[in-house]
Formats: structure tokens, C-alpha cells, sequence
């Protein structure tokens, strides 16, 4: 190689430096200016993140080069006594290797290896940064006696370190070999293997080191096999696996004695006996044990234990449900998210959150969806809208909440002409206050942080901000914790988007383990609560308030950033709803036998895909998920569960029916797709040329009996969805009709010929104050033929079915 070339690689090498360098570098300090535009807390949290990550990085960087690098010199040191045989012709020469290229070679070796082996390691910080805080559950397996905690924190940095030492002794060891094999330091002469001794001084002391890291990782063995056992594994079993484990240790231990033994005498018969040995114990711990100590034993862990364990691992706080008081839920159901932004869509909105909640009006608080959408005439500004759970009379539209009274048009609750926050915003804008680029040099440096080109040309008397989508905010300011898609709420005149996070265990004693956005882990769990006002970008993150160790741990590494739940106002509070994501996540671990539930049913027979936990409402304050469990030999519903908070606590209300009398969602659907009022709506909608939208089934617990309906939308090419019919149910009693009102009026009175008497005072009454609110909303807009139509049927109801 010529010295020109050398300079070329050289240089081509030290620029790649440079540029991975610089572009960390300025990214850190561009994240600093951030911070610092956000609050003093936010800047020590950025900070220790970043550097506890660059730390790891050059840590593990500079560790594995220097493992690597004495590997390569101590190979290199033989080339003094190890000669590098040469075929010439028919003649075989002997050479000795200029010690100077083997020694820059062995380094660059060793570095080479080491950024291969070390580089990423940032990925560590979230393990190591929390098994710093020495997080206590004060709840002990029932297996091991250790604390939860251990399990949670301190297990995965062990995992990581052990990993990594293994990864260095394994990929030394080879390395090694390699080299002393090329060198002639290990070679085969009259059919025998010859090898120098220091090559196995060398190889003896790593063999030596490699099996040391296997030993621990047996020593580790115990706590994984806690992890992973399950309700049926029996105490003898766990027990016979866990000294053979431990029985394995010891053995690693001897065959690194005897690897020691062989780099002094040379005696290969010892090393391969060894080795050889160390293999076989391990087939035998890995396969035969576990098959025979699966005898027939009283089980470790009782069903009740296990379910408390997952209960602290996923969060999930269970209690019993208690029954409705009401005979039809109040008020029934009809929207989603999908609907919903197909609406608007017709409006020519785009819909960008949506979330249950109470809505004023004029009648006073009623229960809704507060929606947050931007037009496509403007797409810069954003609109609130309050949608009430029911249907106008002619249109089969939502009700819309309108603040000045009646009108034609959509009127939003609230606007903002270009708020600064919102969901799917841009990658960086020009603001009031935020980050003010400076000179040319800190501009430079923010462009290249941001990847943004226009900052060298914004306006030198205005400031920048970025991380101005809710949820990317959240999480530039806790990015170990994993958040959820951002709601809209009004608090105090002032639109504030609403992020939840959630933490992950990645390993928990006895507990299920399940899928967290495409990663398996063995406990979800809430942690924190965070606001960020649409126009100022203000961020304030509370602790949940179901919070656990965890989340405690995690803010004691971010010096208190989150306030105390208690300090959540009260609004904010009201208007925390249960995460659909997580609730999907905690049904997976409720499927488990020792819950005894059943199983979630799919929503397709084709694909078996779990029906999505829809919104109701438990009154007309508290919305809540509902998702069911089946038995599927009786093919009808065996548990109903309601995901709600209460008073901002996130709780379960389970309720078992073992002897059930209502079908499963794919039984019903058949029957009201055989009702002919629902078949004779689809027809006409079809004929019309518009698609019919069949959403999930919505379930809730009456009166003693469970409830049961399924609303229809037609979605016409061009105009908004609308409500074209319902199926409902209650326990074995079916009817179908255009509105919920209908429905439920035909099996609550009779009118399907399902009831032999007339329904209850109680009954009556809500469904005369069904009628009411209405007659009211009808009478609001000036619609009075939908009014006429709702006082008549209010008159029936009070005068009440025939004698």
C-alpha cells in the first residue's frame, strides 16, 4: 500500500469519526436548548439520559477494544519464537512476521472488534439507570424469596453484563485461535496437533475466563426458571431444576481449573475430557431434567398467588362488579373512533383525537366525545367539537354540541388558529418563545441536529421549537417510558392534549408474558400522566395515580420531575380514560387458566382477531372499556369486563356469568342478521349504493341480566355516515329496530312477544328519561317533527302498556 493510499484511508477513517461524533455532539446540545426553553427539571432529565447513554457507548467501546486489542498483542508477542512457514517452489522457507506490522495490526484488530461489540450499548441506560434506584415491591416470590424488585430491575443489568462478558470471552476465544492458527502457533505435524506454549498458556487462561462467565450465567439459571414457571409447575420439579443448575456451576468451575491445568502440563486428553464433560451435563440440564421432574407434584404456586403476581406485574386492579341499576344502559353506545372520523371526514375535517368525557350543555353535563379535528380548507387550524352519544331523529347523525345555541352549520366548542401542539405536527416551526437560533454557528448546529435546512434561513428575531407532536414531546422529556396517543381536553378555557405512559418489565416472577407494540414483556404497568398546552408547548407530567414502584423508582432517577398524583386537577383528573392499548394487553394475561374467565373471542371466525375494547358508559360521568370472555363449548359469554378509573385510579370491574343466557358476539350477529327489520336497512342501503359499517358488539351488565347491541352505520360515497338500525339483546330476548330507544322499548314492553309482563317502575323511568332528553335536544335545534316523535313515544311510556 502506497503512502498515498494509507493517507487516503486515514483520512476517509478520521472524517467517519468525526461525523458520527459531530452529529451526537450537536444532537445533544441541541436537545439541551430544548430542554432549557421547556423548565430547569426537563434539562437534568435530557442530560443525565444523554450522557448515561454516551457513557455506556464508550464504556463498552473502550472495554471491548482493550480486551480485544491485549488478545492481539499477546498473539503478536510470539512472532519472536513462531516463524511463518512459505511455500516456494518445491522448497519451504521459514520467515519470521515483522513484529512492528503484527503489533499496529493486532490494534487495529482489537479496536475494530471493540466498536463492532461495544457500539449500541446506549441501549442499556433504561436497565442500568433503573437498577440504580434499588426499586422494593415489598412482595417476595413464593419460589426464591426474593422481592419483586429483583426481578424487575436488578435481573435484566445481570442478563446485560452477563451477555456482554460472554460475548467478549466467546469472540476472544475465537479470535485467539484464529490468530495463533495463522501464525503457525497452532498447527497439525506427523498427524498430531502442536501447539507453541504460549499459545496455550494463551488459550488455556480463556478458556479458563469463558468458562468462569458460564458458571455465573448458572448461577443465574435459578431466577429464570422462576420466571418462567407457570401454575402447573410442581415444587419437587422446580426445586430438582434448580440444583442442577447449580450442580452445572460447579462443574463449569472444575473445567476451568482444568483448563488452567492443561495450559501448564499440555496434556489435551485433560482439556477435551473436560470440555466434554461440561457439554454432556449441560444436554442433560437442558433436556433430560426438566422432562423427568415433571412428575406429578402438588404445584408450587397456587392460583390465587399467580394472580396476584400478575396482577402487580400488568397492573390490573380487579374488584367485582356491581350489577347497573338500570335495565337499558344510559346512554347506549353508538360511537367510535372509526365513525367518527368518517363523519367529519364528510365535514372535510380530519380527525385528530377523540376521547369520552362529559360534555356541557345547555340541559346541563351530558356524556359524549370531545374531538379535536383540523379542516382541510385550513389545515393549520384546529377545532373542538362535542359530539353527545345519540342520533338526530331524521339525519341519523351524532348530536352535535353547539355553544351558541341552535344551528346549520358545525360549530366548534373551541378553536385555535395555529396552535404550536398537535398530533402529527411538523418537524420543527418558527414560535414567540422557544429556542432562539443565535449566531451562525448555533444555527448551523441545529440545522444539522434537526435535519432541518430552513433553520439556516428562519428569521433571526424569532425562535424555534420542535417536538411538536404530543406524544413525541412526552417522550423527548421521559423517553424510558412508553406513551400513548394523545387526547384532547378543555381545562380553564385552554385546549391541553393528554398523554398516558406506561413501563415495561421485561422479566417477573410466575407472571405471563405477552406483546407490548411488537416486544414480549412480562408486565405493563402505568406510570405517568402528562398535559401539554396546545399554543405555549408547556409540559407537566404527573405520576398516575396507579402508579407503582416502578413509576416511583423512574422519578426519583428524574429528580421528581412528576408532580404528585394528588396534585392532578381535578378536571384533568375527570377526564383520564382507561387505555385501550394496555386493557388489550392485560385481556391477553386474563385469558390465562388461573383467572378462569374464558377466552377472548375473535371478531372474525377467519382471522380469530380479539374484538377491540369499545367505550361505554357506566353512568353518564364515567366512560369505560368493555371487552367480553366466552365459553366457547356453550358458545355464549362467560365474563364481562369494564375497564374505568375511579377518581383517576384504573380498575377492572369483573363480573363472571357462569351460567350465562346471552350468546357470544358471533351468534348474535347471525340473528340480527336474519332480523328482518336489519335486513330489509341493509337492502335499502345497498340498493342505494352505500356501504353498510358493522361495528363490534357493545356489552354491558343490567339489571341482573347482561345487555347486548350492535349498531349499523350506512356510509354513503359522498355525505355523512348515519345510523341506519340496532340489535340488541337481553340475556335470551332479541329485537332490532332503527334507533337504541326502539329497541330497547320493544324488550323492555314487550313488544317482540319475548315478555310476558310489562316492565318495571324503574325500567319505565329511564326510558321515559331516554324520551325526555330527546324531546329536549329536538326542541333545542327547532326540529320539531323529531320532537312530535319523541313526546309521543315519552306518552307511551308513562301511560304504559295496556292492561
Amino acid at each position: 500500500m502506497t503512502t498515498r493510499s494509507r493517507r487516503l484511508l486515514s483520512g476517509l477513517a478520521i472524517l467517519v469519526v468525526l461525523l458520527y461524533v459531530g452529529r451526537w455532539s450537536v444532537g445533544m446540545l441541541a436537545e439541551r436548548w430544548w430542554a432549557t426553553s421547556i423548565g430547569a427539571p426537563v434539562v437534568d432529565v435530557v442530560e443525565r439520559w444523554r450522557l448515561l447513554g454516551l457513557a455506556l457507548d464508550v464504556a463498552a467501546i473502550v472495554g471491548a477494544s482493550c480486551w480485544f486489542t491485549l488478545q492481539a498483542l499477546l498473539v503478536a508477542r510470539t512472532v519472536a519464537t513462531v516463524a511463518v512457514t512459505r511455500q516456494v517452489g518445491d522448497l519451504q522457507l521459514r520467515e519470521a512476521v515483522p513484529a512492528r506490522l503484527l503489533w499496529f495490526a493486532g490494534i487495529g484488530t482489537g479496536v475494530l472488534l471493540g466498536l463492532i461489540t461495544g457500539a449500541g450499548a446506549r441501549a442499556w441506560r433504561g436497565p442500568v439507570a433503573l437498577a440504580w434506584q434499588a426499586v422494593q415491591y415489598g412482595v417476595v416470590d413464593p419460589l426464591l424469596g426474593e422481592d419483586l424488585g429483583l426481578y424487575a430491575t436488578q435481573l435484566p443489568v445481570w442478563d446485560l453484563a452477563h451477555d456482554f462478558a460472554l460475548t467478549l470471552a466467546l469472540l476472544g476465544l475465537m479470535v485467539t485461535t484464529m490468530l495463533y492458527v495463522g501464525i503457525g502457533g497452532i498447527r497439525r505435524e506427523r498427524g498430531g496437533l502442536v501447539v507453541h506454549p504460549d499459545a496455550r498458556h494463551h488459550i488455556g487462561w480463556l478458556l479458563a475466563a469463558f468458562s468462569l462467565v458460564v458458571a455465573v450465567g448458572y448461577l443465574l439459571e435459578p431466577y429464570h426458571l422462576a420466571v418462567q414457571a407457570g401454575v402447573g409447575t410442581g415444587a419437587m420439579a422446580f426445586l430438582t431444576q434448580v440444583r442442577a443448575a447449580q450442580a452445572m456451576a460447579g462443574v463449569a468451575g472444575a473445567v476451568g481449573i482444568l483448563s488452567v491445568i492443561w495450559s501448564r502440563r499440555g496434556r489435551h486428553a485433560l482439556l477435551v475430557g473436560g470440555w466434554g464433560a461440561l457439554l454432556l451435563g449441560a444436554l442433560i440440564e437442558a433436556v433430560v431434567i426438566p422432562s423427568l421432574a415433571a412428575e406429578s407434584s402438588p404445584p408450587a404456586v397456587g392460583a390465587a398467588e399467580l394472580r396476584q403476581l400478575e396482577s402487580l406485574a400488568w397492573g390490573i386492579r380487579y374488584l367485582p362488579a356491581t350489577p347497573a341499576t338500570d335495565t337499558i344502559p344510559s346512554p347506549t353506545a353508538l360511537w367510535d373512533e372509526s365513525i367518527l372520523s368518517s363523519w367529519f371526514a364528510a365535514d372535510g375535517r380530519v380527525l385528530l383525537g377523540a376521547t369520552p368525557g362529559t360534555l356541557p350543555t345547555p340541559g346541563g353535563p351530558v356524556a359524549g366525545w370531545l374531538v379535536a379535528a383540523t379542516s382541510t380548507a385550513d389545515d393549520r387550524r384546529v377545532d373542538v367539537l362535542g359530539v353527545v352519544e345519540g342520533v338526530v331523529g331524521e339525519t341519523g347523525g351524532p348530536f352535535l354540541v353547539r355553544p351558541g345555541g341552535a344551528s346549520d352549520t358545525v360549530s366548534p366548542l373551541f378553536s385555535l388558529a395555529d396552535p404550536r401542539i398537535r398530533p402529527d405536527g411538523e418537524g420543527w416551526r418558527t414560535v414567540l418563545t422557544g429556542v432562539v437560533p443565535g449566531g451562525p454557528l448555533r444555527r448551523a448546529t441545529l440545522a444539522w441536529a434537526r435535519q432541518g435546512w430552513g433553520l439556516l434561513t428562519s428569521g433571526s428575531a424569532r425562535a424555534v421549537d420542535w417536538h411538536l407532536d404530543p406524544t413525541e414531546r412526552a417522550a423527548a422529556v421521559l423517553p424510558m417510558v412508553s406513551w400513548s396517543s394523545a387526547v384532547p381536553t378543555l381545562i380553564g378555557g385552554r385546549l391541553l392534549w393528554v398523554v398516558q405512559g406506561v413501563l415495561t418489565a421485561p422479566l417477573a416472577p410466575l407472571a405471563s408474558h405477552g406483546l407490548w407494540r411488537g416486544t414480549q414483556v412480562a408486565g405493563v404497568v402505568p406510570a405517568f400522566v402528562a398535559s401539554i398546552d396546545a399554543v405555549s408547548g408547556a409540559v407537566i407530567v404527573y405520576l398516575d395515580p396507579g402508579a407503582d414502584s416502578l413509576a416511583a423508582g423512574w422519578n426519583r432517577f428524574a429528580k421528581g420531575l412528576a408532580l404528585p398524583a394528588a396534585q392532578i386537577p381535578a378536571a384533568l383528573r375527570a377526564s383520564l380514560v382507561y387505555p385501550a392499548p394496555w386493557l388489550t394487553a392485560q385481556l391477553a394475561v386474563l385469558e390465562a387458566p388461573e383467572w378462569g374467565l374464558g377466552r377472548r373471542p375473535g371478531r372474525l371466525a377467519a382471522d380469530g382477531l380479539p374484538e377491540t375494547p369499545l367505550v361505554v358508559w357506566e353512568s353518564p360521568q364515567r366512560p369505560g372499556r368493555v371487552a367480553v370472555f366466552e365459553d366457547p363449548a356453550r358458545r355464549v359469554v362467560s365474563a364481562v369486563v369494564v375497564a374505568s378509573r375511579v377518581d383517576g385510579v384504573p380498575v377492572l370491574q369483573i363480573t363472571r356469568l357462569d351460567r350465562s343466557p346471552i350468546a357470544n358476539a358471533r351468534e348474535l350477529e347471525r340473528d340480527w342478521d336474519r332480523d328482518p327489520t336489519l335486513a330489509h336497512l341493509r337492502d335499502s342501503a345497498h340498493a342505494a349504493g352505500d356501504t353498510v359499517h358493522i361495528p363490534a358488539v357493545r356489552w354491558r351488565i343490567g339489571a341482573g341480566e347482561p345487555l347486548a347491541w350492535q349498531p349499523l352505520f350506512t356510509v354513503p360515497a359522498k355525505g355523512h355516515p348515519a345510523l341506519l338500525g340496532v340489535g340488541g339483546a337481553v340475556g335470551d330476548r332479541l329485537a332490532a329496530g332503527r334507533t337504541p330507544a326502539e329497541v330497547w322499548g320493544k324488550l323492555l314492553q314487550g313488544a317482540s312477544g319475548a315478555m310476558a309482563t310489562g316492565p318495571s317502575e324503574a325500567s319505565r323511568l329511564a326510558l321515559a328519561q331516554e324520551w325526555l332528553r330527546r324531546a329536549d335536544s329536538a326542541l333545542a335545534r327547532h326540529d320539531l317533527t323529531a320532537f312530535g316523535r319523541a313526546f309521543e313515544e315519552l306518552r307511551k311510556v308513562l301511560e304504559g302498556p295496556p292492561r
